[in-house]
C-alpha cells in the first residue's frame, strides 16, 4: 500500500499544470511574433495596368506629373551593373522593377490622371469583379471525376483536430 502511495505521489509531481515549471516557478510567457503592422503604412494592392511601367514612364515623363525619384538606398558598389532604371537614371534595377515608379504611377491613377492605363476587368452584374477561372471545355465532357478534399477525413482544419484524429 505504501508503494502505491509513493507511485501516485510521484505521478502527481510529474504532471504540472500548464504555465508552471518545476519547483513552482512560473514559466515565461510564450514567445509571440512581433507585430510589425505599425512600421510601414499599408499600401493598397497594386493596380493592374494595360501597359508596362516603362511604356507609361516614357509617355508621361515630359508632362511633369512625376516627382523626382527618391535616392536609391543600396550601396553603389553592390548594385547590378546590367540593370538600368530610366526613372532613377542609375544602375541597380530595371525600370519595370522600380517600386518608386510603380507607387507614383498608382498614385497618379488614384488621383485620376492616368486612368487610361488601368486594365479593364470584367465585372459581375452586382458590381463585384469576376474571379479568374480556368477555361471551360467546349462541347460535352467525356469523363468527370469529382473530388472532396479536406474536412474530417483529413483530420480536420486545425492541428488540434488532426492530432485528436490521429
Amino acid at each position: 500500500m505504501a508503494v502505491e502511495t509513493l507511485i501516485a505521489g510521484k505521478r502527481d509531481e510529474t504532471k504540472r499544470p500548464r504555465g508552471e515549471q518545476s519547483r513552482g516557478h512560473p514559466a515565461p510567457p510564450p514567445k509571440r511574433r512581433e507585430d510589425r503592422s505599425g512600421l510601414l503604412p499599408a499600401r493598397p494592392p497594386s493596380i493592374p495596368l494595360n501597359s508596362t511601367r516603362t511604356e507609361i514612364f516614357f509617355r508621361i515623363r515630359e508632362k511633369g506629373l512625376l516627382k523626382a525619384p527618391s535616392p536609391m538606398k543600396s550601396h553603389p558598389e553592390r548594385r547590378h551593373k546590367r540593370r538600368y532604371c530610366r526613372f532613377h537614371r542609375e544602375y541597380g534595377h530595371d525600370t519595370e522593377e522600380c517600386r518608386d515608379l510603380q507607387h507614383q504611377i498608382e498614385d497618379l491613377i488614384r488621383r485620376g490622371h492616368l486612368r487610361r492605363y488601368v486594365r479593364e476587368q470584367p465585372s459581375l452584374p452586382d458590381g463585384r469583379p469576376s474571379r479568374d477561372s480556368s477555361p471551360r471545355p467546349q462541347g460535352p465532357v467525356e469523363k468527370q471525376i469529382d473530388v472532396i478534399f479536406g474536412g474530417p477525413a483529413s483530420g480536420g482544419n486545425n492541428s488540434s483536430a488532426r492530432k485528436a484524429y490521429a
